[in-house]
């Protein structure tokens, strides 16, 4: 047995008894021993653990780890030092760890944490204990490649999305003598006793005839459900049941009251309608439905409508639009369009009506097929004026949703929140003088592509604002702006030339290029190097940077100016102008000049 250890600390506890803490790797796993005097616990600690803002970061970046790989077990004991250790497995512990093949876990241990063996991509096999009595959140979500999951009869919890994403799932088995699951007449999925509730399906999963729920995520990225029967006893599907499944058709029952957010998103429906129960949904409910052309509604339905056979959901009290598609057109008495409404929709033209008040961030982000956007000119709230394919909020001259054929108008004060993002067919796009404002997330994961260069107006960049945009190649900031958002440029992996021309930085502007692409050259004016250093605007990138000073004669001299020369670092981070045989840093990576 190989054991390896560093010793981290004594830590005194608030009580007085020592607690130790010490590494060890025994067998290939890497453990956290603890002990304060009564318990001794060996911890199989995450690896990883993912940190976001939803709202401004991404949630799709996904965390590979090769530090485990091949038949993996796990003792409920193990010794160390003569001394008898229990073992517990962390959140997150084997999180993305794309080697592993298998997992046995012995008898004793009781909990498989949220998360534990999220991403183990080629994970074919796992081994439950009798012991178990939790499996949490997203225990075993997008494991592509296991074939089957067994629940014991000793489990008494399972959390949401504990298979979500395992796309070749094609046996689920709960043992006959479990009190709190079941999986009754071979269905091929995991029941509750409790609530008649679905918690986690397959592909060839049959929905028992007296299911009440299909739970969160129970169905999430099954590729190969095609269809699915739903049984009448049937009155609510919870958040993401269906999401980014091959799902191509439904028929609702019509004891259902409930849809969830996100239920059917990134799914392959055609058409849709809902019945008459129906009263509670989301605009996110089925956003992403590229290929939906038709959406009814029950004219029974107090609560919802698709009037004047409109092929979209409204709201009948606000006359509020939740979701429309392809071939909606919007009712001349609509007030609202919500949030997500046309999200990721194939849509390629919309009319505004002069009834609109109301538009909501995001209603037409990701529809990259839109080319043509008109608003009634006698909408008294919105407008888009000059041809420019795009909706401006009338009174404050706010772009609020654009297209890949938007023209910005000269007279728009501000780019709104969201504006443009996950636009993925959005290319140049030019800046006009009298711009002030790019709100946070404005082209936030859009495919913006080339040169930025602001006008000499622009006096805030929210946070955000370009993050993501990986076609974006160089950025010229204006002398004149005041404000630099938190990630306003993060991920932009295309960067390799960025610009400032003001002697004195903006604000706020900690993390803007903060990421394992940013350049190392940030090139600034003559004669501002000190006041840049002080305000220590890169102190928190990824990557060491460097200070260029450069001198300007005008914005347009600035977009002109790109070195074709590589520029070259020696191993120290020095720069070197004429570099010789040997090994260098270049555009971040290390490179060997014979």
């Amino acid at each position: 047995m190989k054991t390896v250890y560093i010793v981290l600390g004594i830590l005194l506890n608030t009580f007085g008894t020592m607690c130790f803490a010490n590494s060890v790797n025994i067998d290939g796993i890497d453990y956290n021993l603890s002990e304060d005097g009564i318990y001794r616990t060996a911890t199989i600690s995450k690896i990883f653990r993912p940190y976001y803002d939803q709202s401004i970061l991404s949630p799709h970046h996904q965390y590979i780890n090769e530090k485990y790989s091949g038949d993996i077990i796990i003792p409920a004991f193990i010794e160390y030092d003569n001394k008898k250790y229990e073992v517990v497995i962390d959140s997150y512990a084997f999180y993305g760890c794309i080697n592993i093949t298998s997992v046995t876990i012995e008898e004793g241990l009781n909990t498989i944490p949220v998360y534990a063996f999220h991403g183990c991509a080629n994970l074919e096999r796992i081994q439950i204990p009798s012991t178990i009595k939790t499996i949490d959140d997203f225990a075993f979500s997008e494991c592509k490649s296991l074939k089957n999951i067994y629940i014991p009869d000793s489990v008494s919890y399972i959390g949401i999305g504990i298979i979500s994403g395992c796309q070749n799932i094609n046996e689920i088995i709960v043992s006959e003598n479990n009190p709190t699951f079941n999986s009754t007449n071979n269905c091929n999925a995991i029941m509750s006793n409790a609530s008649n509730c679905l918690l986690a399906g397959c592909f060839n999963s049959i929905i028992p005839e007296n299911t009440v729920k299909i739970g969160a995520y129970a169905f999430t990225g099954c590729d190969s459900l095609k269809d699915i029967a739903l049984p009448t006893s049937l009155e609510i599907i919870d958040d993401y049941a269906f999401a980014n499944s091959g799902l191509k058709q439904i028929t609702f029952p019509l004891s259902l009251t409930e849809i969830g957010e996100y239920a059917f998103s990134n799914t392959a429906l055609q058409s849709i309608s809902i019945p008459s129960n129906v009263k509670s949904l989301y605009s996110t409910s089925f956003t992403e439905c590229k290929d939906l052309s038709n959406i009814e509604v029950s004219i029974e339905n107090p609560y919802y409508d698709s009037r004047n056979k409109c092929n979209a959901i409204i709201r009948t009290n606000g006359n509020v639009l939740y979701l429309g598609c392809k071939n909606t057109v919007i009712p001349d008495d609509t007030e609202t369009i919500t949030a997500y409404s046309f999200y990721g929709g194939n849509i390629d033209s919309l009319f505004i009506p002069a009834s609109i008040k109301n538009i909501e961030i995001n209603a037409l982000g990701k529809c990259n097929q839109l080319t043509s956007i008109i608003v009634d000119e006698r909408n008294n709230t919105f407008d888009s004026r000059d041809n420019c394919n795009a909706i401006i909020k009338s009174e404050s001259s706010t772009l609020i949703l654009g297209c890949q054929t938007t023209i910005i108008p000269k007279s728009v004060k501000t780019i709104g929140t969201m504006a443009f993002s996950h636009l993925e067919t959005l290319n140049m796009l030019e800046f006009p003088e009298g711009l002030e404002i790019i709100d946070e997330t404005a082209f936030y994961y859009s495919s913006i592509s080339g040169a930025l260069v602001f006008p000499s107006t622009l006096i805030k960049i929210g946070n955000g604002a370009f993050a993501f945009c990986n076609n974006i190649t160089k950025v010229v900031i204006p002398s004149e702006l005041e404000y630099l958002g938190w990630a306003s440029f993060y991920f932009c992996e295309g960067i390799v030339d960025f610009q400032f021309t003001g002697l004195t930085p903006p604000v706020n502007s900690d993390y803007f290029l903060y990421d394992i692409y940013s350049p190392q050259t940030i090139k600034i004016p003559v004669g501002s190097l000190v006041a840049y250093q002080k305000s220590g605007i890169g102190d928190y990138f990824y990557n060491p940077y460097y200070y260029e000073e450069y001198t300007i004669t005008s914005v347009n001299n600035v977009l002109n100016n790109v070195s074709t020369t590589p520029t070259y670092y020696d191993l120290q981070g020095r720069r070197v102008d004429n570099p010789q045989s040997g090994l260098y840093i270049k555009d971040g990576k290390k490179v060997f000049i014979k």
